[in-house]
């Protein structure tokens, strides 16, 4: 995830970069230098955002301070301000052992990021739910979807094995589902256990 998010913030740099080239190349006071100007402008305020996101992937301090529904709930309030619309379901009474709400909270990070990267989804479910021996939490989008086997073997989607990868080490499970045309589907549980 470290790697993934790091590399992230390198491509938007190096885009700024050679944004800031073709500026030099354009000469002064074209349409075409104002043009790369204002990508540059662009593209610099989303590495900022970039890095005040891997902040607080790095130290999520609203898991101490509100819980995992509180950081789920800010975070689908935030996405709502992009135009797609989401959807907390929880039955969620008990406390969630900190370890576990930790690795969740970072599923669900990467969950959301890539439907909204990848999925062009419009909707996003999240289902958080305290059973008997753990936790369940699901993340269903209505975006386009895409072929599971295809992307597992081109090694292009590092952020399905990362989720996978926390879920195990933590004794849990995890599971995709996805259809082209017809949105990807993510469940994972963590066992109390492991807290």
């Amino acid at each position: 995830m470290a790697c993934e998010v790091h590399d992230r913030v390198i491509q938007l740099l190096i885009s700024s970069c050679r944004l800031i080239e073709s500026t030099k190349q354009a000469g002064t006071d074209s349409p075409q230098m104002n043009k790369s100007l204002n990508e540059i402008n662009d593209t610099i305020l989303k590495t900022i955002a970039e890095c005040r996101l891997i902040t607080k992937q790095l130290y999520p301090s609203v898991l101490s301070e509100g819980g995992l529904v509180s950081v789920i709930t800010e975070e689908l309030s935030a996405l709502k301000l992009t135009g797609m619309s989401a959807e907390l379901t929880t039955d969620k009474t008990a406390p969630i052992p900190k370890p576990v709400a930790e690795v969740l909270y970072r599923i669900f990070h990467e969950a959301i990021w890539n439907a909204q990267r990848h999925s062009k989804a419009s909707h996003i479910d999240v289902i958080l739910k305290i059973v008997e021996n753990g936790v369940r939490l699901a993340v269903i989008d209505d975006g386009c979807g895409f072929n599971l086997y295809k992307s597992l073997q081109s090694g292009k989607f590092g952020g399905l094995k990362s989720m996978r990868r926390r879920a195990e080490l933590m004794g849990g499970s995890f599971n995709i589902e996805s259809e082209i045309g017809k949105g990807t589907s993510i469940e994972v549980f963590i066992p109390f256990s492991v807290g």
